[in-house]
């Protein structure tokens, strides 16, 4: 298989509430996995939910976030957020 067929297997699209889940659990793994690689901020309890509630009130506005699916599965995601600084 080349790596085009391989690409368009992947889709990009604009997370949903749906995804808001899915998208959690992928960051608590992420934050487990900085925390091997010595990552040394405080742990913090349901990381995934607070991380999230940072983007839930600004998603539309000032924030994004893509999704990449392989075949309905959520396999990654990518944010995006601009804030002003005085």
């Amino acid at each position: 298989m080349t790596s085009q067929q391989n690409q368009e297997e992947i889709i990009y699209r604009l997370a949903s509430a749906e995804d808001f889940q899915t998208l959690a659990e992928m960051y608590r793994l992420l934050d487990r996995a900085y925390r091997v690689s010595g990552y040394t901020f405080p742990d913090v309890e349901h990381v995934g939910d607070k991380w999230l509630d940072t983007f839930r009130r600004t998603i539309g506005r000032f924030s994004i976030i893509y999704i990449a699916e392989h075949h309905g599965e959520i396999i990654g995601f990518s944010t995006a957020r601009i804030k002003r600084v005085p």
